[in-house]
């Protein structure tokens, strides 16, 4: 086989490929039940594995005439980067309803749909689509479609997903120019300009969600034994991580004033990272060149979010937050309780339900049994109609 015949072979090969994930598309249906919901994402996304054959197919015949095959190969590799995560996202799309209808999902995919609904009525005003299970969260530009990690199994991972809606939030913000500086003092070094994107989305989260975002992140997933300094080609290390969710609660408390202070949470939380990271050994955190480049991103940040754009996306609910606990996570009542639809929505349950945990340090069977009950709360505020939901 010569170079053109073998490049022909893997066009036709590639080609195969969008085929079949275009195939197992057309065959979900957009009247099938469950999937019905994201039929405006499907047939964008059929739309875009069109464009790809169509490329393709261009290409083949400029190998067939060409003499000098090292613009095809090239082209050639920029389509299969553009095919990857087209492939990705058919198969998730193709098992969304599936997940969904067996409950693989714990019943939080339609709560994270409601919770993004409400922050998005508070900023975008412009996603329609619904979460998918994946093997991790993400959300893809294209087709704004956001994924929470397999296996979901508490309350305690909804508030990632507005780690994921503040992404496509980023992305709006980076359509308007509104992070033009940022981006070009960034735009040397790939890996600054990722850690900016996830600054960004931890950012926006803790001030959509406040301290439920906070503690998920340094309870449970952010590791306290990486080195603080190093971070990851796409994400900055855990402790810098850690680093910018604490100053932007503590700048959301300074701002809430004496009735909404979240002083007790934010030194239970720097207490916990601290105690953590030195047990570790990396109890010195990030150095201070690290810590002033985020703090300066984070004044930018914070600014952005005082716009009239986003400001109604500030979680304002900690106030009250204590009497929700009360209320809806009683450790003497076994009965359900639910939630006040005049003051308390998804955002507001979630709080309630981490100020419990930490305050009643309850057993692993009783922390399942307040995740439960805090689930029963949220889906009740997500069957709720749309309309009369409102951001609190």
């Amino acid at each position: 086989m010569d170079e053109r015949q073998n490049l022909l072979t893997r066009i036709e090969a590639t080609d195969r490929e969008l085929a079949k994930a275009k195939a197992v598309l057309d065959g979900i249906g957009l009247g099938a039940g469950a999937s019905s919901w994201y039929s405006e994402d499907l047939l964008k996304l059929q739309r875009e594995l069109r464009d790809r054959q169509d490329r393709l197919d261009d290409l083949g015949k400029d190998v067939k005439s060409c003499q000098d095959l090292k613009p095809s190969w090239e082209a050639l590799a920029v389509l299969r980067g553009d095919c990857e995560p087209l492939f990705a996202e058919s198969l998730a799309m193709a098992l969304g309803p599936l997940v969904r209808g067996s409950g693989l999902d714990s019943g939080l995919g339609e709560i994270a749909d409601a919770l993004v609904r409400d922050l998005n009525r508070a900023t975008l005003n412009s996603w329609s689509q619904n979460t998918l299970l994946a093997e991790a969260e993400y959300v893809g530009e294209m087709n704004r479609v956001i994924r929470l990690r397999f296996p979901v199994t508490s309350v305690w991972d909804l508030p990632l997903v507005a780690h994921e809606y503040g992404h496509l939030v980023g992305f709006e913000l980076e359509r308007q120019g509104k992070h033009d500086a940022l981006l070009k003092a960034s735009a040397g070094d790939y890996r600054m300009r990722a850690w900016l994107h996830e600054h960004w989305a931890d950012t926006f989260a803790t001030f959509a969600l406040g301290p439920a975002f906070a503690c998920t992140c340094l309870l449970t997933r952010l590791d306290p034994s990486g080195d603080p300094n190093r971070g990851f080609p796409s994400h900055p290390s855990d402790a810098m991580r850690a680093h910018a969710i604490l100053s932007v609660l503590r700048t959301m408390s300074q701002a809430a004033g004496p009735i909404g202070s979240m002083t007790d949470i934010i030194g239970y939380l720097d207490q916990f990272w601290s105690s953590a990271t030195q047990s570790t050994g990396r109890g010195a955190g990030p150095d201070a060149s690290h810590r002033a480049r985020i703090d300066g991103w984070l004044t930018v940040f914070l600014s952005l979010l005082g716009t009239r754009q986003l400001r109604d996306s500030r979680y304002a609910g900690w106030r009250n937050v204590g009497e929700t606990r009360n209320r809806l996570f009683d450790p003497n009542s076994l009965e359900a309780t639910e939630p006040d639809r005049t003051k308390e929505g998804i955002a507001d349950v979630v709080n309630a339900a981490w100020l419990a945990r930490i305050e009643q340090v309850p057993t692993d069977q009783d922390d399942r049994r307040l995740s439960e009950r805090a689930i029963r709360a949220c889906r009740s505020l997500a069957l709720e109609p749309r309309e009369d939901r409102r951001m609190r």
